[in-house]
């Protein structure tokens, strides 16, 4: 499978790594992970649209408290900015290590390569 081409919405997309059938991310619903270049540019620029994991390596200069302060202080001035319509509440941006988004330890390897994978593609 790895290489070759099929049609995801429409567009051609390579597919540059397989996942055990077992994997859902860390959602637990995922079904399919593609780089965010292969998202519809529509989807990316509506106002409402709040549904990214961005997953990043930390420089190792900052500390993850400090980077997590600075993420709260970016996060209340998008939700300054963008208030929601429905009043569902604020919705901002935080940060948080990856450990405490898995859903199975027993996932971490798979986890790892899916993402250096598609980092490695984008």
């Amino acid at each position: 499978m790895i290489g070759r081409t099929v049609q995801l919405d429409g567009a051609p997309t390579t597919i540059v790594g397989v996942i055990p059938a077992s994997f859902h991310g860390l959602s637990g619903v995922a079904e399919i992970f593609v780089p965010l270049a292969a998202i519809g540019r529509e989807m990316l620029e509506g106002r409402w649209v709040h549904f990214m994991t961005v997953v990043a390596r930390l420089d190792p200069s900052v500390g993850f408290e400090r980077a997590r302060a600075e993420m709260q202080v970016l996060g209340k001035r998008i939700d300054e900015l963008h208030r929601s319509p429905r009043d569902a509440g604020p919705w901002g941006a935080d940060l948080k290590r990856l450990e405490e988004l898995r859903i199975d330890p027993a996932i971490r390897r798979s986890l790892l390569v899916l993402f250096g994978a598609v980092a490695g593609y984008c």
